[in-house]
């Protein structure tokens, strides 16, 4: 948990003290290195308020109080936004790396019963770890439609 607190914490100290040891500096720092300060304080934020929802899914796993709000919708719908959510972030991080999203019959609706932020969540999960694994080349999702036996 110390990781993403870190930055969180230390970065805005160091922006607050050089700005109370010279009010001109901060007018001299480049914008784009306040922006790249402020992008990290961001990211470590999320990343921590993730891992408390990771910890907090867990205990709830573990105490059998989980609580699934299912609904019906388009599983390639939900695929297509994460997979464009996602690509959007590997341009960001600059990795060499390319995300492919094959649906199962692209004029198919494929309707399913499930809690949809749970699976977003699952979904979600796999790709960070496919993408922090993945130093270059291509992550392919697929979805492939099974008859029930």
């Amino acid at each position: 948990m110390r990781n993403p607190i870190q930055p969180i914490l230390g970065l805005p100290e160091l922006l607050r003290t050089k700005e109370i040891e010279n009010i001109k500096l901060i007018r001299e720092i480049d914008i784009e290195k306040i922006e790249n300060i402020l992008d990290i304080i961001i990211r470590n934020s999320k990343r921590l308020m993730q891992l408390e929802e990771d910890i907090l899914d867990v205990t709830r796993i573990e105490s059998g109080t989980v609580i699934l709000n299912k609904g019906k919708f388009n599983l390639n719908e939900m695929i297509s936004e994460i997979s464009r959510e996602y690509e959007q972030k590997i341009i960001r991080n600059k990795k060499n790396l390319k995300l492919f999203y094959e649906p199962h019959n692209n004029d198919e609706i494929i309707i399913v019963e499930a809690d949809r932020n749970r699976l977003i969540q699952v979904v979600s999960n796999l790709l960070n770890n496919a993408i922090k694994f993945t130093n270059e080349g291509s992550i392919t999702m697929i979805i492939e439609k099974k008859k029930r036996q």
